[in-house]
């Protein structure tokens, strides 16, 4: 036979709206690293620049 356990408090609205704004901005930024991952560029490459550009590690590597 289950143990009876003491019921459960209704949870408050303040509580609610917290976690739904929790798991919304969760969402959000999981739906925004999905599109950057697999999204394209919006635009092609600019013609005076190498299609790869260097990464910020190489960038600050170069001896000014």
């Amino acid at each position: 036979m289950p143990k009876h356990r003491r019921a459960t408090r209704p949870v408050s609205e303040q509580q609610a709206r917290r976690r739904t704004a929790a798991g919304l901005i969760g969402a959000g930024a999981l739906t925004a690293t999905l599109l950057t991952a697999l999204g394209t560029p919006a635009a092609p490459p600019a013609p005076d620049r190498q299609p790869t550009a260097p990464t910020l590690d190489t960038a600050r590597s170069t001896d000014n």
